[in-house]
């Protein structure tokens, strides 16, 4: 099976760029279609109740966005793996969340300092 058609050059490392237009360029060249479909199956029935894959999409994109220049660039097969592996961190930390309400996580407490008196 094929990978993504690389829309840059090989000399070309578009994580460099601030430029707004090839960060849009490179990930349209990654299928966001693709990628929802793939973070959809990661979600699970549960945490589709409170969250929906293009929810996880964009803090996945906030996320590559802000560590862009720490993923040392290896081609688009690669960013896109990058990507997926930032999204089933994001997945996690939702169902980690989920988990802790579920527990009584969200559950105010009282500090024992209060009390007293």
């Amino acid at each position: 099976m094929e990978g993504p058609a690389n829309p840059f050059g090989p000399e070309e490392n578009p994580l460099e760029s601030d430029a707004p237009e090839t960060w849009d360029r490179l990930i349209e060249a990654v299928g966001p279609d693709s990628m929802l479909v793939v973070i959809g199956t990661r979600l699970g029935a549960t945490l589709r109740r409170t969250v929906t894959p293009e929810d996880v999409w964009q803090e996945t994109l906030l996320h590559a966005w802000r560590d862009r220049t720490r993923c040392k660039w290896r081609g688009l097969s690669e960013f896109r793996r990058w990507l997926l592996r930032i999204a089933e961190r994001r997945v996690q930390d939702l169902a980690d969340q989920e988990g802790a309400l579920k527990r009584g996580g969200a559950v105010a407490t009282v500090p024992f300092s209060a009390l007293r008196g």
